[in-house]
């Protein structure tokens, strides 16, 4: 066991001294005229600027970063819910959400519109889940999961569909945002939980 202490030296530097248990009981046992030759103190001297990267920060350095990493991810959950509600208006357009995002002609067979409502309303309740991510943590990691897989598969699928000539560039411009936002998901939830 070493019991050591901390002291800054003139030079700037940070100076440790300490020496072992074991030591100090030799030390003593041959007397005061050994202590002040062969039993002096190891010393370790470290630069300043090694000091300040192997401290940890202090609480309060800590609190700051919580508060600001968690009004940054508010932040971003609530503007994510906005792209969200934003694109499901298309629900009370189907006429300009198909032309826009599909390049047909509405009205459509029924099969084609019922997908239509299917996915938009489904963009709209995860724009839903996304708000309230935002201020109950709670629910917060399994809606970014679901919304992670969500996104990348629009992105999939949306590009796919471009590729093949079945969307517009508007379309594939809706999946490459949509990767951007399963991207951010997936940073939160790395972040979060590797946070102690």
């Amino acid at each position: 066991m070493i019991a050591a202490a901390e002291m800054i030296s003139p030079l700037g530097t940070r100076v440790r001294r300490g020496t072992s248990n074991a030591h100090d009981a030799r030390c003593l046992a041959s007397g005061p005229s050994a202590v002040g030759q062969s039993c002096k103190r190891a010393e370790e001297v470290v630069p300043l600027h090694r000091r300040a990267a192997s401290t940890s920060p202090s609480p309060r350095t800590l609190l700051l970063r919580a508060r600001l990493a968690a009004v940054n991810i508010t932040l971003g959950l609530r503007v994510a819910a906005l792209w969200n509600l934003m694109a499901g208006g298309m629900l009370l357009m189907p006429e300009l959400g198909l032309r826009l995002f599909f390049g047909l002609e509405a009205p459509q067979p029924g099969a084609v519109m019922v997908l239509f409502y299917t996915v938009w309303f489904f963009v709209l309740a995860l724009g839903a889940a996304y708000g309230i991510a935002s201020a109950n943590l709670r629910f917060r990691d399994g809606i970014l999961i679901v919304g992670a897989i969500g996104k990348s598969s629009i992105f999939l699928l949306w590009t796919a569909a471009f590729a093949f000539g079945q969307g517009t560039p508007l379309l594939f411009l809706g999946g490459v945002g949509d990767l951007a936002w399963a991207a951010f998901f997936v940073w939160i939830l790395r972040s979060t939980t590797r946070s102690p």
